[in-house]
């Protein structure tokens, strides 16, 4: 399993095809491991994948809106136990309570990607919650603040820098332990 950016990553003996519900072209490490199971899902078309996720528990992170928000329903579709987890708690926990009015499994737990406890928070409560992790995506980031390069102060740099990168590092570094026990 290879830090492949916002790819997903999971446990198991699943391997992508090809065919209008995959991603052919999925990310791979210099060292030429690919992120093995990984699969691009168009929203609404979750048949072809519900019996490789049923039952498997999903982190998704960044999960209060946009791509993140999207997977999340997605995911809880086609039978994942989702963890949606998102710095700002309103909007995660509207997206969960959206998973379980639908008579879906889901669970929110507000983790600022910055921290590395809380990151092992949130793992740790995927496990407590569902009893396993399976996969994760590592979808939180941060935008440049919407500046031209030259006016971007270091502590805006250094930020994007910690939640854009090495939140991704750490979260997969205490993902990869929970996956593997």
């Amino acid at each position: 399993i290879c830090p492949a950016g916002m790819a997903a990553i999971s446990r198991g003996d699943s391997t992508a095809s090809s065919g209008p519900l995959y991603d052919s072209a999925m990310p791979s490490c210099p060292a030429g491991h690919s992120a093995g199971g990984s699969v691009t899902v168009p929203i609404g078309q979750t048949e072809g994948v519900s019996a490789m996720l049923e039952g498997k528990t999903i982190i998704v992170t960044g999960a209060g809106g946009g791509i993140g928000q999207e997977l999340s329903l997605v995911l809880a579709r086609a039978g994942a136990n989702v963890v949606v987890s998102d710095i700002a708690g309103d909007r995660g926990e509207e997206v969960a309570n959206t998973i379980r009015a639908a008579g879906l499994r889901g669970s929110f737990f507000r983790a600022d990607l910055a921290s590395e406890s809380d990151i092992r928070a949130l793992v740790a409560h995927a496990v407590k919650t569902f009893g396993h992790l399976d996969g994760a995506c590592n979808n939180a980031g941060v935008e440049q603040c919407g500046l031209p390069l030259d006016e971007l102060s270091l502590e805006q740099w250094e930020r994007a820098l910690r939640i854009d990168l090495t939140s991704v590092f750490l979260c997969i570094k205490h993902q990869v332990r929970a996956m593997l026990d």
